[in-house]
């Protein structure tokens, strides 16, 4: 048991500064997405704080799941941008389902970008099918049955033809992704991946709401202020260099 705290412990001490990298990233992305939410005209300054802030549900579900924020965001972003409704659930489903057929983040992040692109194009492409398909092909497999309940008449090719519109789809994620087993499998943290996954998003998420909380402005300050100061360096030179001849 020792071991396997020190082991855990060495695991995250050592890739602390990566996580701190990443906490600076993860920020600028956090305010990407939120100019971009204020820009659509389609949500008003305390919907973005709810969905996008700090204290956000995207990050909320990112801290209780092995999830990335970053994919996160990103899912969200890509369908908040083409008019999805409910965007921010279908996130979530996304992940639930991913976690409740055995995935992690690796397989959230594939899922997610092709579901997301499935979604914007208004259909399932065969592309699109097949990246779900490598990433978890047991979740493809849940889609498959949950489509075929969803509309009987579908062909067993019609997940590769182009016949499964975006809304079936969003409708068959959800219906599989919003179960009670799927939430806890993606809370869940019984496995070594999952809760090396959870302790890592305790620390990125608490490096993220320091840097933002405190240390973001004055960084940015000094930057802009040492950048300013190179310019003048620069421009001095140059002129020097320019009487000496």
């Amino acid at each position: 048991m020792a071991k396997a705290g020190s082991s855990a412990f060495s695991a995250i001490s050592g890739s602390v500064s990566g996580l701190a990298k990443e906490a600076v990233e993860t920020s600028d992305a956090m305010q990407k997405l939120q100019q971009a939410m204020k820009f659509s005209g389609d949500y008003s300054d305390k919907e973005i704080e709810k969905i996008a802030g700090l204290n956000g549900t995207l990050k909320k579900y990112a801290d209780e799941t092995v999830f990335d924020l970053n994919d996160v965001m990103s899912t969200f972003g890509a369908l908040s941008a083409n008019g999805i409704k409910d965007a921010d659930n279908l996130t979530k489903s996304v992940g639930n389902a991913v976690a409740v057929f055995g995935g992690g983040a690796q397989e959230y992040s594939s899922v997610a970008l092709a579901f997301s692109q499935a979604m914007a194009s208004g259909k399932l492409q065969a592309e699109d099918w097949n990246q779900i398909l490598n990433a978890s092909p047991q979740l493809a497999g849940g889609l498959r049955k949950e489509l075929m309940k969803l509309n009987p008449k579908l062909k067993k090719g019609a997940m590769a033809d182009g016949a499964i519109s975006a809304d079936l789809l969003g409708k068959a994620m959800n219906n599989i992704g919003m179960t009670k087993m799927a939430k806890e499998a993606a809370t869940s943290v019984t496995t070594f991946e999952g809760a090396m996954g959870n302790l890592e998003a305790t620390v990125s998420s608490g490096l993220l709401t320091i840097y933002d909380s405190f240390a973001k402005a004055g960084l940015i300050s000094a930057i802009n202020t040492l950048n300013g100061k190179l310019e003048e360096g620069f421009d001095w030179v140059a002129s020097n260099i320019s009487k000496a001849q």
